[in-house]
């Protein structure tokens, strides 16, 4: 591994490369020493840790803390004499924060001033340190404390570290940086206390333990707008752990010669997703020897389900749950069911046995190539309420792709596709009211047909979809029939009728099935593809008159479609389409 690579670092960091060099690592992996290693955070759940802090007393431990570390470390390490030996801290304006008499800054100098063998790891990630102000003397302080430094390098490169990066690492937070280096320093196992990713309290002391003690100017600042302190740590959890932490950890694993460690998470309650939830009494068994990570009962619900209907091969299926364990998310269940003569049938007893909420479904024989699409389906899942459904689209069939959300009606009205089900995550309750018919005679639906109708209900509905890239393509041909493929682009074509005549009213609505703002617009239909044409080679400054001549095309459709309303409704949709082309080559003449 090349631990002196300037040439892949930021041009401010070159000259300070040293501080993640080899020599480092070792200083690291001598301060674990190959213990457990207990990771402190701030959530409310750690009160527990405080009030049976004395039953580890006896156990040699190597704790981390991090940010605002001297409230874990005062209140609950202290009654057991310990204190921290490795400490992360984001630089940002925190740092020149008082907290009782001190700043943040002033702690962080004295916890490198201790006679212990101790480490500061942080970074220059946004070049935050500058907020320190102009007498504040950079390289003073490298050069006084080089040997309890260690800054690793962070970026948004999605495929840190490797061999030749092997100190660089995909931005997180704080908690996600010290699993990292957990890891690296080979502890034994390791275990997160306060890590509960957030709470929807309203009361900020709920939100983080001991918050007076750190948060008081803040708190009496935000103290009416709850808001203000929840949805950053929302954000933290969903956007920079949970989809994240996993591919690092693969990232970690390919780079360094070192065996998986393992992980919990001892908060019941927390949102963060990649590791198993416990108990503070299974958590100390871990700790002291008395239960493996086997024995050890994961209080996750888990949030994905993959469906697999199976038949009797057992290669085939084998196949496809060994591809499914690669996948870099972890957080899923696998529902293998016997297919039965009626597939409805099938999937109605798949889901009653799903706690996930998002699905996925995968035939037996099959798998995901891209050990990333679990992982990417459910971070947009989790982070875009309005989306209902994920499909993958291959590399190759990436030139000319699906318009996404709302505009996807109209590309779907003038396509007529539907989305493969091997290539789908959807939201499990809008799977349930689209796939599962409420009439009887519907059961006797085939499989493709069943796949079908969900298309059209979920489309028709009103639910938005989205599209990302995978690795290759991952359909099945081998149930496709072209007389249930007819029948399907006729019902949509009644449908596209109905709403170019005004009998039909379309909503689009959330994955919770809340009414959303827009309709069908006739205009959009017929003149989306070249104003979109336009809009992609359009000048910048002339984006605000794209939405003028977007309203006038609208009105000039309605007032066209006002006039031919007296026309026979099968004729009309033809008469449409002439008379927008002659517009069209008259527009052309003018020219």
């Amino acid at each position: 591994m090349y631990f002196n690579s300037p040439d892949n670092l930021p041009e401010s960091e070159k000259k300070y490369e040293y501080l993640h060099s080899k020599e480092r690592i070792e200083h690291l992996r001598r301060i674990i020493n190959g213990r457990p290693v207990a990771i402190l955070a701030a959530g409310p759940s750690i009160s527990e840790l405080e009030a049976r802090i004395e039953e580890l007393s006896q156990t040699d431990i190597c704790y981390f803390g991090m940010n605002f570390f001297f409230v874990q470390e005062d209140n609950i390490l202290k009654k057991i004499n310990k204190r921290f030996s490795v400490l992360t801290t984001g630089a940002n304006k925190g740092l020149l924060h008082v907290y009782g008499g001190a700043s943040l800054f002033d702690r962080i100098t004295d916890f490198l001033n201790r006679n212990d063998d101790n480490l500061l790891i942080s970074s220059f990630y946004g070049n935050q340190l500058n907020l320190l102000g102009p007498h504040f003397n950079l390289q003073e302080f490298l050069d006084k404390y080089n040997n309890k430094l260690f800054f690793p390098s962070y970026s948004t490169n999605r495929t840190v570290p490797d061999n030749n990066r092997p100190m660089h690492f995909f931005a997180s937070n704080s908690l996600a940086g010290l699993i990292y280096m957990a890891i690296i320093g080979k502890a034994s196992k390791i275990v997160l206390f306060g890590s509960d990713g957030y709470t929807l309290e309203k009361n900020p002391e709920k939100t983080y333990y001991r918050s007076k003690e750190y948060l008081s100017n803040k708190y009496e600042y935000e103290r009416n707008n709850q808001q203000k302190l929840v949805e950053p740590l929302i954000n933290d959890a969903n956007k920079l752990f949970n989809p994240i932490v996993p591919l690092s950890l693969r990232n970690i694993y390919k780079t360094y010669p070192i065996k998986p460690v393992p992980i919990l998470n001892c908060s019941e309650v927390s949102y963060y997703t990649p590791f198993p939830k416990t108990s503070y009494n299974d958590t100390f068994a871990f700790l002291l020897g008395k239960k493996n990570i086997e024995e050890i009962v994961d209080l996750r619900i888990p949030t994905a389900s993959i469906i697999i209907p199976s038949s009797d091969d057992t290669n085939e299926l084998r196949t496809t749950l060994e591809s499914i364990a690669k996948q870099s998310y972890s957080n899923y269940e696998t529902v293998v069911i016997k297919r039965s003569p009626n597939f409805l049938d099938t999937m109605e007893n798949a889901l009653s046995l799903t706690k996930g909420k998002y699905i996925f479904y995968c035939h037996s024989g099959y798998g995901y190539r891209d050990q990333d699409w679990l992982n990417s389906c459910i971070a947009i899942l989790e982070n875009r309420p309005r989306i209902s459904l994920v499909c993958g689209i291959p590399e190759n069939q990436l030139t000319d792709p699906p318009w996404p959300e709302k505009k996807f009606l109209y590309y779907w009205l003038k396509k007529k596709i539907f989305f493969p089900p091997n290539t789908i995550c959807v939201r499990k309750k809008v799977l349930e009211k689209c796939l599962l018919p409420q009439e009887d005679n519907a059961k006797t639906d085939t499989e493709l047909e069943s796949w079908l109708n969900f298309n059209l209900r979920f489309n028709i509905n009103g639910y938005l979809p989205t599209f990302i890239s995978t690795v290759s393509d991952n359909n099945r041909n081998d149930f496709i029939d072209g007389n249930s493929l007819d029948i399907f682009r006729k019902k949509i074509a009644f449908y596209r009728k109905g709403l170019i005549l005004k009998k039909t009213c379309h909503h689009f609505r959330d994955g919770d099935d809340n009414i959303l703002p827009g309709k069908f617009y006739l205009s959009m239909f017929l003149l989306y593809k070249p104003a979109k044409i336009i809009e992609t080679k359009l000048l910048c400054p002339l984006y605000p008159r794209l939405n003028i001549i977007k309203r006038i095309a609208r009105n000039t459709v309605k007032q066209i479609v006002l006039r031919i309303l007296s026309l026979t409704s099968s004729s009309i949709e033809r008469k449409a389409v002439n008379l927008y082309r002659s517009l069209k080559k008259k527009r052309l003449r003018e020219k």
